[in-house]
């Protein structure tokens, strides 16, 4: 039977580091290869034994491009179908269970990347602090990484407040993106959840805050080879 792949925990890796990727799915058992779509050393930790889960160490560059990449992987029935898998050079931080309010939303340090995922009828909140005048970026991978989520994002002063907020920006496929620059220097928050309210374990999303460009689109949108 051919092995596929459901999901990768984290769903990201460090440029210039050495991570150990679980992969989640079914027919895994003897896998023998991971392929991945980006230069990495590849090596398989533990055994091969269980249908639904294996683990790879990658280690890639420190020159890695930042991106949405792939991974694929081999065994006797065959090669799975791509599961996309995210270089960032932000560090991982994994979600809180129970940050389903403002009350008790996971604090961040800046820059931050939560993997992480959303219930039906629920919010996943998280706090940071920001200094008058910076300005952070926000960002929801979810569609572009073959979750069912459509995500919304919204950013929250401590009362409550919506100072901003993003749904469908063009160009990602349905995620979310924006920035925002503070008026005041305090404790804020951000909140991501289904646009539709639903939900579970499948729902899997990430979450970037920190200092790094906003591209929405670039111009011209072509060049013209040799000039």
């Amino acid at each position: 039977q051919v092995p596929s792949i459901s999901t990768t925990r984290p769903l990201a890796i460090r440029p210039g580091q050495a991570t150990d990727v679980t992969i989640q799915g079914a027919n895994l058992v003897g896998v023998s290869d991971l392929w991945t779509s980006f230069d990495s050393k590849k090596e398989l930790v533990g055994d091969t034994k269980n249908k639904s889960q294996c683990v790879y160490k990658l280690t890639i560059p420190a020159d890695a491009s930042v991106g949405i990449h792939a991974v694929r992987v081999a065994g006797p029935g065959g090669l799975s179908a791509m599961k996309l898998l995210v270089v960032d050079d932000i560090p991982s931080t994994p979600q809180a269970g129970d940050n389903t309010s403002r009350e008790k939303a996971q604090a961040l340090t800046l820059p931050a990347a939560i993997d992480g995922t959303v219930d039906a009828l629920k919010t996943r909140n998280f706090k940071f602090s920001a200094e008058k005048g910076q300005t952070v970026s926000f960002e929801v991978l979810a569609k572009r990484l073959g979750s069912p989520l459509d995500p919304m994002l919204r950013v929250l002063d401590k009362t409550g407040r919506e100072l901003g907020y993003s749904d469908d920006v063009p160009g990602l496929h349905g995620d979310s993106r924006l920035h925002y620059t503070f008026p005041e220097k305090g404790e804020y928050f951000v909140e991501v959840r289904d646009m539709l309210w639903t939900g579970g374990g499948g729902h899997y999303f990430r979450l970037r805050v920190g200092d790094f460009p906003d591209v929405s689109v670039p111009f011209p949108l072509g060049a013209k080879r040799g000039a």
